[in-house]
């Protein structure tokens, strides 16, 4: 798997800068903008790199400067309206994260340009002409890449919710730090990946049931030994019924034989029972282990996957013992839900 880095590109007036800061701080990720990071490195406004340097040597800035900002860690970068025209550039991009195209009709680029003060080295003099030009001279390139947003008719708040939705991330705030929850299609093969990413350790317990460990579980084992992890499954009977206190203390013995430590991780793989189960189980032994969230049913994943909420049922009622211990991680993914039978899927609608 690739880092996450989201990259937001498209022409000069598009919002990459404003709607990249926004879609950053939603998702509690560093914000990095290229032209403002390449002013620092240089000591120059990009207009002067342009009139003193020429375009050729502003793309290698773009390209030297990419490389050095670029860590494992995951951030939002804004690129400038040319950087990805320069094939060692692009390559670079998307080979360490998922690049978005932001685009807007030439009125709207217009105007917001010029609303704003900052120089545009491309776009000087008559800026309508200057920007029809350039749209047409760089309309294939922008064309080819897959994700794309209209910004038109969307202010930068809504234009943030919607690249989320596009990409699949969020993080949940309300309880602190808080933690990221991915809808990813095929997200199950890079779930040792996205584990590593946010420094969770092992050995590492996968939690599930037996209609569900049956289709899942080995590539939910194989996709963490791949990325290090030393990992072993515990199977559990499927059903409301099992949701109870011996269930529990069977995962806690479970643990055990796992080698367990405060440190490692226990993964929920399942519907709403094994995810309630899997993070209780966490929540209390050796008084609270990290834990991750691996809804396999639609409705754990818009509900019991959210919120930390965790627990077991006593004879008197459901959910009557439990605890708030949120997951570090939620990753949904959707493909898995081609096996569910249709009642499930209504249950989740």
């Amino acid at each position: 798997m690739k880092l996450s880095t989201v990259f937001l590109y498209g022409p000069s007036g598009s919002g990459k800068s404003t709607i990249g800061g926004l879609l950053a701080e939603n998702l509690s990720l560093p914000f990095v903008d290229l032209d403002v990071e390449i002013e620092a490195r240089s000591g120059m406004p990009i207009s002067e790199i342009f009139a003193s340097q020429g375009e050729a040597r502003f793309r290698e800035w773009e390209r030297t400067t990419l490389e050095l900002i670029l860590t494992s860690n995951e951030q939002v970068i804004a690129l400038g309206g040319g950087a990805l025209t320069v094939p060692e550039t692009r390559h670079l991009a998307e080979s360490a994260g998922d690049v978005i195209l932001l685009h807007a009709a030439p009125d709207a680029l217009v105007a917001r340009l010029q609303a704003d003060d900052e120089p545009r080295p491309l776009l000087t003099g008559d800026a309508r002409q200057k920007l029809d030009a350039m749209l047409a001279r760089r309309g294939e390139h922008y064309a080819s890449f897959e994700r794309q947003l209209d910004t038109t008719r969307l202010s930068p708040v809504d234009a943030a919710w919607e690249l989320q939705i596009l990409l699949g991330r969020y993080h949940l705030k309300a309880m602190p730090p808080g933690y990221d929850v991915r809808v990813q299609p095929g997200g199950l093969d890079d779930l040792g990946a996205l584990m590593q990413a946010r420094g969770l350790n092992g050995p590492v317990a996968v939690v599930t049931d037996e209609n569900v460990g049956a289709l899942y579980l080995p590539r939910a084992l194989h996709s963490l030994q791949k990325s290090g992890y030393a990992a072993r499954g515990i199977t559990i009977p499927a059903g409301e019924t099992y949701k109870t206190l011996d269930t529990v203390s069977k995962l806690w013995d479970g643990f055990l034989s796992a080698k367990i430590e405060r440190r490692s991780t226990v993964i929920g793989l399942g519907g709403g029972v094994v995810g309630d189960l899997a993070g209780f189980a966490a929540a209390t032994f050796l008084r609270g282990v990290p834990w991750v969230a691996v809804p396999t049913s639609l409705l754990s994943m818009v509900d019991a996957s959210m919120g930390g909420k965790t627990g077991a049922d006593l004879p008197q009622g459901k959910n009557l013992i439990g605890a708030f211990h949120p997951p570090r991680l939620v990753l949904a993914d959707p493909e898995v839900l081609a096996t569910l039978p249709e009642e499930e899927l209504r249950s989740g609608m």
